[in-house]
């Protein structure tokens, strides 16, 4: 079943080793993630993939 932690996040720096989290997506069973500029306007966007059981 779908959890509420299950999703990708990114860590903002915010200086002296704190970071706060920002949910990007809910996602279930998220493993991997990249950041990178698909559609090439400069700007990175977000790919990631996750495991649906059937």
């Amino acid at each position: 079943p779908f959890k509420f932690y299950h999703g990708v996040e990114w860590l903002e720096n915010r200086g002296n080793a704190e970071f706060s989290a920002h949910r990007v997506g809910s996602l279930y069973g998220a493993h991997s993630a990249e950041a990178v500029d698909l559609d090439g306007d400069g700007d990175l966007d977000v790919v990631a993939s996750g495991f649906l059981p059937q």
